[in-house]
């Protein structure tokens, strides 16, 4: 990810950091002098690698979004109480932190 981080920012920000030369501090000065040195291969692989990361988390959440809608349900089955909407945020929220636990 700091690869892919590092080759972005040097494709957007390379002209401007050679013509403006901002003065930074040392931590960001070795970061920006680090993106411009490197040398980037097999870029497309690692965009390819974060597309399937992604894909698997979304279908992760997706996953465990269902399972917290089916116990919200049948938990207002057993407990039917009136829940405004701010409410049902919350009890959606606080269920899908249990499912994470």
């Amino acid at each position: 990810m700091v690869l892919l981080q590092r080759y972005e920012f040097k494709r957007n920000h390379e002209e401007w950091m050679k013509s403006v030369k901002p003065k930074l501090g040392p931590v960001a000065s070795y970061n920006v002098h680090g993106a411009n040195d490197t040398v980037y291969q097999n870029i497309e692989t690692l965009y390819k690698v974060t597309d399937k990361m992604r894909e698997a988390l979304q279908a992760l959440l997706k996953q465990v979004s269902r399972c917290c809608l089916i116990f919200y349900s049948h938990f207002r089955l057993f407990f039917p109480v009136t829940f405004t909407d701010n409410d049902h945020l919350v009890v959606l929220s606080m269920l899908m932190l249990y499912a994470f636990l």
